[in-house]
Parts: C-alpha cells; sequence; structure tokens
C-alpha cells in the first residue's frame, strides 16, 4: 500500500484470491471502502507509482520515455531544467546519467551562458537513444549475491547494481549516479572509486545490508591505497563506511577475461594461421606459484575456521573460544588471508618460507637498510605482511 494505491500480489495465480481474501478482511474489520470502479484484478501488471510493474519486473512508463523523446534542444534555462527533471524521474534506468548529461548541466553554472554546443548536441541524442530500449529492472533475490559495478570520473560518479537470474544471465537492479562536488574533484581516482562504492553503499543500502555484494573493481589500485603504511583519513573514513556491508571485492581483470573468452568462444575464427603445436614456445608464458594456503601450518586452523566453521580435532572449549577470538582479526579476500591492523590496515599473512625472503630484502636487500630488529619488524608492517613471530623473527635475523 502506498498513500491511496493497494497493491495485492501473488506470485502464483493460484494464490492471489487467498491474498485478496486477507487483504479484503481487514479492510473489512477496519471499515475501509474501495471505490469498485477504481479495481482491478486478476491482472499479471500494471502501473503503480509511475512505473509498470509485472512478472518481468519494472520498467519505466512509456508515457515518460515519450516525453524525452519528443523533445526538442532546449534554448532556454527553464527548456534545460525541464528536460533535466524528465530525466530525474527515469534516473534509476539510465546508465551513467550524470556523465552522459554533464554538458547540457554545465549550463545552468553561474559562468556558462546558454549557448548549446555540439556537446550538448551529442548528450542530447546519446540519453534519447539509451531510452529507445530501456532496461526492465529486476527485483532482487535473497538467495544469491548481488553484483556491484562502479565508475569514477573527473566529473561523477556511477554504479549498477545487479544479479543473476535463474539463467545465470546478469540483470540490472538499478542504475545511480551523481555529479561530484567541487571538493570532490580533487581527489585521486582511487579515492573517487572508493567514494563510489560508499555512495552505492548509502543510496543502495536496504539492497545490499545483510546480503553479500560482489564488487568489480581493479582490485590492486584499491588495494594499495587501502593498505598503505599510513592511512589517510579518507581511507579510514571509507573503511569505516563500507564496514558494515558483506563486500567481496572481485578483481574486474577476471571479469574481462571472461568475457573476451565467451566472446572468442562465440566467434570462432574460419582460416587463418593456428598454432604449430610441435612449437609449444610460439607462446611463452611465466608463472609465478604461491604456496596454497592449506600448506601455511600456522594460520591452516584460522582458514578452515573462515571457510568451512571447522575445528582442529580435539580441541577443548576453551580453545575453541580463544580461535573464534583470534579469526576475528583476519578476513579473506580473493583467496589470500589478512590480518587486520589496528590502524585498518590489511596486512598479507605469509608463510616460513616468503618471511625469510621478505627479512632478507628488508634487511639486507637492495633497498634494506640494516635497520635493528624492531626497526625492520616496522617496517614490514608497513610493507603489509604479517606472520605471528615477525618481531622475534626480525630480532634474531
Amino acid at each position: 500500500s502506498y498513500v491511496d494505491d493497494l497493491l495485492a500480489k501473488a506470485k502464483k495465480r493460484c494464490d492471489h484470491p487467498e491474498v485478496l481474501r486477507i487483504i479484503l478482511s481487514c479492510l473489512i474489520e477496519y471499515g475501509v471502502t474501495l471505490n469498485p470502479e477504481k479495481c482491478v484484478f486478476g491482472v499479471t501488471g500494471g502501473k503503480l507509482l509511475g512505473y509498470i510493474i509485472s512478472s518481468r519486473g519494472i520498467d519505466v512508463d512509456p508515457t515518460k520515455i515519450r516525453a524525452v523523446l519528443e523533445m526538442v534542444p532546449p534554448s532556454s534555462e527553464s527548456g534545460i531544467r525541464s528536460f533535466l527533471g524528465k530525466l530525474g524521474a527515469i534516473q534509476r534506468f539510465i546508465l551513467d546519467l550524470s556523465f552522459a548529461v554533464h554538458p547540457i548541466k554545465n549550463l545552468l553554472k553561474k559562468d556558462y551562458s546558454i549557448d548549446w554546443t555540439e556537446d550538448c548536441n551529442e548528450a542530447f541524442d546519446a540519453v534519447k537513444r539509451f531510452l529507445l530500449s530501456p532496461p526492465t529492472l529486476m527485483p532482487p533475490k535473497l538467495d544469491r549475491p548481488l553484483i556491484l559495478y562502479s565508475r569514477a570520473t573527473d566529473v561523477s560518479l556511477a554504479c549498477m547494481l545487479a544479479q543473476e537470474d535463474d539463467d545465470k544471465k546478469e540483470r540490472v537492479i538499478y542504475f545511480i549516479s551523481r555529479t561530484l562536488l567541487d571538493y570532490e574533484t580533487r581527489y585521486t581516482q582511487a579515492e573517487r572509486e572508493c567514494l563510489a562504492i560508499v555512495f552505492a553503499t548509502k543510496c543502495l543500502r536496504h539492497y545490499m545490508l545483510n546480503q553479500e555484494t560482489r564488487v568489480m573493481v581493479k582490485i590492486d589500485h584499491l588495494r594499495t591505497f587501502l593498505t598503505q603504511g599510513s592511512l589517510s583519513k579518507k581511507a579510514r573514513r571509507f573503511i569505516t563506511l563500507m564496514g558494515e556491508f558483506e563486500l567481496t571485492f572481485v578483481n574486474q581483470k577476471s571479469v574481462k577475461g571472461q568475457i573476451i573468452a565467451d566472446w572468442l568462444a562465440d566467434n570462432p575464427l574460419d582460416g587463418g594461421d593456428l598454432v604449430d603445436l610441435d612449437f609449444p614456445d610460439e607462446c611463452v608464458y611465466y608463472i609465478e606459484t604461491r604456496p596454497s594456503i592449506s600448506e601455511c601450518l600456522w594460520y591452516t586452523d584460522i582458514i578452515n575456521y573462515i571457510m568451512d566453521h571447522t575445528y582442529p580435532e580435539g580441541v577443548t572449549p576453551q580453545q575453541r573460544r580463544r580461535l573464534r577470538i583470534i579469526v576475528a582479526k583476519y578476513v579473506i579476500i580473493e583467496q589470500v588471508l589478512y590480518r587486520k591492523a589496528f590502524d585498518g590496515m590489511l596486512l598479507r599473512c605469509v608463510d616460513t618460507e616468503e618471511s625469510k625472503k621478505i627479512l632478507h630484502e628488508s634487511h639486507s636487500g637492495i633497498c634494506g637498510g640494516h635497520f635493528g630488529g624492531h626497526a625492520t619488524a616496522r617496517k614490514i608492517h608497513r610493507m603489509g605482511y604479517f606472520w605471528p613471530t615477525l618481531e622475534h623473527d626480525a630480532i634474531e635475523f
């Protein structure tokens, strides 16, 4: 129910009469009357709050699209505001709207005159082309993770919340975007990307809270910003604001690689030179290997508890409680275990073999300064590494 609209819905037609019976019983109990001429029963879709609602999802009202498509390029401030106002009513259906109409919005600034340029015309036409086939927004389902794509440019932030349907195809749930404030335009690219994610958690909080969300980002780019030796105030604030959400960061490179692989599989080449399998050196790769997390004995119990909530065999209740307290200080990102430092920095956990290499490079390597044990340990901490005996090993080295 919303103001004077009452919606009775059921997933199956056979359940609809029972839903109506319950609602009508409540109306009778409280003495609420309905106008029969305004009631419609047994329909598969209809208009509600300016949207077309059906089993397929949420569609934009065709009359609102028509109002935009029939507009001519505005030549006055009121015309520009009218155009932007019409788009504002359907912005959840438009990808990166703030960036698309940025040249037009600039005309409303004090320092700009109403001079319709070629950039404005291109933006005007681009929005119209997008509205010729707007997406159908699907309602989220609680049994699968959400997917968040974000984009940060020099002038705007944009995010798309999506989810896989039953056919494993990604469907849009919501588009959001906004123009950067003046001081935000001076942020670094990493800061703007974090800001975009925080922007999404605020606008889409009712979707993302208490549900796993996979954030498609350039992990190396963000990790450097969020795990640097001395976190900035912005970084600490971003970490705090994102902390209450169940966010899993997925490397965007791997997503793009899968898209390319799918495209190549669907579009094989006809003819052309084939790779000679007798000469495997035609394509040479260098693969850097890391030990499996299960091989790193000192944190095997931590990994097992985080992944499967299992305890080591034969432990006492006190030892189980101690393990749960320890595990709270760790997090797994992209199959890599990190220790949460007091300053919010994430420290990558390393095994004995790798810790020896790190100690050698930090103390005696090219960039080493032959510092004392405590200073070397602090340096390794700032580099983003952790193992339980770091301080002791650095002193003994």
